[in-house]
């Protein structure tokens, strides 16, 4: 933390904590708050320009082995993802770019749309947009799979693009 807080020029804060595969979403949720709520602070003492930052965190998913999966859903993942960035997050920090979290690309868009409703209707007072290029690349690479062949581009490019 001590690096990315007296880096003179505008930086990102990617704090993590380690989502347990049980981790039911309130306890993903207090976790992520405890964490970004110290980050925050530990910028705060540092004497850090919140307005040059951006937050780089992961959703607050529930772990994939949770046993109740009552929360498994965009609606509930966005509330307790907004929630948690309003209760830690001061509006002065101008931008939340989402990691993937491990999901696929789809489910990692269909949350972060549901985020920024939720956003929206709370009054988040930052922009709230993505950074999982691994995600949305997954099905790209998967369908190239490394291989170049003289007729693989239209193929695989078909399979990109219907």
């Amino acid at each position: 933390m001590h690096a990315a807080a007296t880096t003179p020029a505008n930086c990102h804060i990617q704090p993590s904590y380690l989502p347990l595969s049980r981790l039911h979403t309130g306890i993903a949720q207090a976790s992520a708050e405890k964490v970004w709520n110290a980050c925050y602070k530990a910028l705060c003492d540092q004497h850090v320009f919140l307005e040059g930052t951006l937050l780089k965190p992961a959703m607050v998913l529930p772990g994939a082995q949770c046993k109740s999966q009552k929360n498994n859903n965009p609606e509930a993942i966005a509330l307790a993802t907004v929630t948690a960035l309003r209760r830690a997050v001061p509006a002065a920090m101008p931008g939340v770019v989402f990691l993937s979290g491990g999901q696929s690309e789809e489910e990692a868009s269909i949350n972060l749309s549901a985020i920024n409703v939720v956003g929206k209707d709370l009054g988040a007072p930052w922009t709230l947009t993505f950074s999982y290029g691994r995600a949305l690349q997954a099905s790209v690479l998967k369908a190239w799979g490394g291989k170049v062949t003289p007729n693989a581009f239209p193929a695989r490019q078909s399979s990109v693009c219907s």
